[in-house]
C-alpha cells in the first residue's frame, strides 16, 4: 500500500537529513507536526477524522519520528495515522524545500484550474472528487460537463450529485478527472480509491494532507497533486490548535501544484 511506501521514505529521508521531531499536537481538525534539521524548519499537517474516532482510539504513546513511523500508518487508530502522515508531510516539504530535493515532478502552478491544461482549457467531461470539498467542486463544475462527489462523513454529505463514499465502485469509474482528497491516506482508502480510477485521463490528489513527496503518488499512477506548503509555521500551529481548519490556514501557506510523469523525472 502507498502508506507503506511512504513509512520508508518518511525514516530513510529524516536519518540521512538529519531530522528531529520538533512540535506534535493533534487538534481538532487537523494534526500538526513540525521537524528541524540544519537548514530549518518545516510543518506538516493532516487531516484528523473525527468521525471515524473510537473509545480504542487511544492517544499517542510517542512523538513519531523514524522508528515509530512504520507502526503509526500501519495502524488502524485514526489518532496514529493522522500524526503520522502529518509527519511524513513535514519530512516531505524538509526534503523539498529546504534539501531542494525536486527530482521526479515540477511546479506547475498554483491551482489546479489554472495548472492542468484539460481543466484550464475546459476539456472536462465527467469528474468525480472524492471528498466533499466545495470550493473546489463548485470551481469545477464552472469547467466540467459534471460532477460527481463521494463523501465519507454524513456531516459533509450535502448539495446536488454528493454520494457516501460506499458508492465509489460505482462512480469512479465514471470520471474522467478524479480528484482525491488526501483525508483518503488516513481512512485508508487512497490505494482503493485509485485502482478504480485507472480508466480516468487524469488523477489528481488535493489539499493540505496530499502534502507528501510528489514522486510518491506519481508511483501510484496520480498525475498531479495540489498541495501547500506551511509558511508561517508558527501562526499555522497556533491556528489549528485553536480550532482552526483548512481556510483558517491560507492566509500562512503557500499553494502548489505539481506535475508528475511516472518514470520520468522532470525539474
Amino acid at each position: 500500500m502507498l502508506l507503506d511506501r511512504v513509512a520508508e521514505y518518511a525514516a530513510s529521508t529524516a536519518r540521512r537529513l538529519g531530522l528531529r521531531t520538533a512540535r506534535v499536537f493533534v487538534g481538532l481538525r487537523y494534526s500538526f507536526v513540525a521537524v528541524e534539521g540544519p537548514l530549518g524548519v518545516e510543518a506538516g499537517v493532516a487531516y484528523m477524522p473525527t468521525e471515524d474516532l473510537a473509545p480504542t482510539s487511544t492517544p499517542l504513546e510517542e512523538e513519531p519520528g523514524p522508528e515509530n513511523i512504520a507502526a503509526l500508518l500501519s495502524s488502524p487508530n485514526p489518532i496514529w495515522k493522522s500524526v503520522g502522515v502529518a509527519y511524513a508531510n513535514a519530512v516531505s516539504q524538509y526534503a523539498m524545500w529546504r534539501a531542494g530535493e525536486l527530482r521526479g515532478f515540477r511546479i506547475a502552478g498554483r491551482r489546479i484550474l489554472d495548472a492542468v491544461p484539460q481543466l484550464s482549457q475546459g476539456r472536462c467531461g465527467v469528474a468525480v472528487v472524492v471528498g466533499h470539498m466545495p470550493p473546489l467542486v463548485e470551481r469545477l463544475r464552472g469547467v466540467c460537463r459534471e460532477v460527481l462527489v463521494l463523501e465519507r462523513n454524513p456531516r459533509l454529505r450535502f448539495g446536488k450529485g454528493v454520494y457516501p463514499d460506499t458508492a465509489a465502485p460505482r462512480i469512479v469509474p465514471l470520471g474522467e478527472v478524479v480528484v482525491i482528497t488526501g483525508a483518503a491516506l488516513v481512512n485508508d482508502t487512497f490505494d482503493s480509491v485509485v485502482e478504480l480510477a485507472r480508466g480516468a485521463e487524469l488523477r489528481i490528489a488535493v489539499g493540505p494532507t496530499a502534502a507528501l513527496h510528489p514522486s510518491l503518488f506519481a508511483e501510484v499512477g496520480v498525475d498531479y497533486v495540489a498541495s501547500l506548503r506551511v509558511v508561517d509555521v508558527g501562526a499555522v500551529e497556533r491556528t489549528l490548535m485553536w480550532g482552526g481548519g483548512r481556510w483558517s490556514i491560507d492566509r500562512y501557506c503557500e499553494d502548489y501544484v505539481a506535475e508528475l510523469r511516472s518514470g520520468e523525472e522532470l525539474r
